[in-house]
């Protein structure tokens, strides 16, 4: 597989098992291999966020704060009733949660 620069060559890293172990679950919850998530994680364009959200003003918050709460209680109210509401709510909010962590280790 070419890339925009040229051939991709595997490469060697030095890490411990635990840190090996934190990138895997990161990249898992990416959905991406280890070494795709390496590789676009630190090669990949540099993110300069728009001032709105390196410094969010109280009104922008409560306005995501509302919208996603509108959407949380769409979702529970089309999931009522279902006999796996309570375990498909939970998994759902285990990966959220999962992906916002391995995001957050990489600030």
């Amino acid at each position: 597989m070419r890339g925009p620069e040229g051939k991709r060559r595997q490469r060697a890293v030095v890490m411990t098992d635990h840190e090996w172990e934190r990138i895997g679950a990161r990249a898992n919850a990416a959905g991406m291999p280890v070494s795709r998530y390496i590789a676009h994680r630190l090669a990949g364009p540099a993110e300069t966020p728009p001032a709105a959200v390196a410094d969010p003003s109280p009104e922008l918050l409560r306005r995501v704060l509302r919208e996603v709460t509108v959407l949380s209680r769409i979702e529970r109210q089309r999931m009522a009733g279902r006999e796996d509401e309570k375990e498909t709510w939970t998994k759902i909010a285990a990966r959220v949660d999962a992906q916002l962590a391995a995001e957050e280790g990489l600030g």
